[in-house]
């Protein structure tokens, strides 16, 4: 091997490791956990779709290359058996202008949990019912399905707004708190009864909105639950 062919072959090599052609990585562990990765750590600006193809959980980058443990359907798609997925889904190291929608048919057992951790822009356009739901980290999170869990809680956490739009419903077991620096924005249903003691609800914001057709309900048969609703500066407080 001359000199230049061992130069160009040292370009490449540090080309593949620095700069991989794809971005996100889907990694299926040990314990049936699904974990969604930029691995770029957000400066990918990737468009996420989860959706169901008969029997196979499908994630769909509109934007980056996809990678990892799955069936690679194209470049931007990956396909991954349900029964595959024993236990939580994880989206994590999202950022930018990062934007993740959960289909209207996307569907898990209710005995799983998602956790979303640095996605930008989420959108929830799936019926769920799940053991937990955690959006942490987000900019804005738009709600217009229903997600519920039996004995678990929901937890969204975004700077610049939440909202929960007409006919979208919450429906928790033990908590649920939506938290935001500016505007939450409420015109659906939020309900956290229970045949015992009506569970907890926190929504925290700096500018709160319940519109006419929303609700808010922790009723129970042995003595309703905790409604907060307002912030203190920054809305950092219930």
């Amino acid at each position: 091997m001359n000199i230049k062919s061992y130069l160009l072959l040292c370009i490449v090599l540090v080309f593949v490791q620095w700069c991989p052609l794809h971005e996100t990585h889907i990694t299926l562990d040990a314990k049936g956990n699904l974990k969604i990765t930029d691995i770029k750590g957000g400066t990918s600006n990737s468009h996420l779709l989860l959706s169901i193809n008969e029997n196979r959980l499908r994630v769909t980058d509109h934007s980056n290359k996809l990678s990892g443990d799955g069936i690679q359907i194209n470049a931007n798609t990956m396909e991954i058996p349900l029964e595959s997925i024993t236990g939580d889904l994880l989206i994590t190291n999202f950022s930018g202008k990062d934007t993740l929608s959960l289909a209207a048919d996307l569907q898990l057992k209710s005995t799983q949990s998602i956790y979303i951790n640095g996605v930008a822009n989420v959108v929830l356009n799936a019926d769920l019912s799940l053991g937990n739901l955690q959006i942490h980290h987000a900019t804005s999170i738009t709600q217009n399905g229903f997600i519920g869990t039996q004995k678990g809680s929901i937890d969204y956490q975004a700077s610049d707004g939440i909202v929960l739009n007409q006919g979208a419903s919450l429906s928790g077991a033990r908590e649920v708190k939506l938290s935001t620096e500016n505007v939450l924005k409420i015109a659906g249903s939020i309900q956290n009864d229970s045949s015992n003691v009506g569970g907890s609800i926190t929504l925290i914001g700096k500018d709160i909105s319940l519109e006419k057709h929303s609700s808010i309900s922790s009723n129970g048969a042995y003595g309703g639950g905790n409604i907060r609703i307002g912030g203190d500066l920054q809305g950092k407080g219930p």
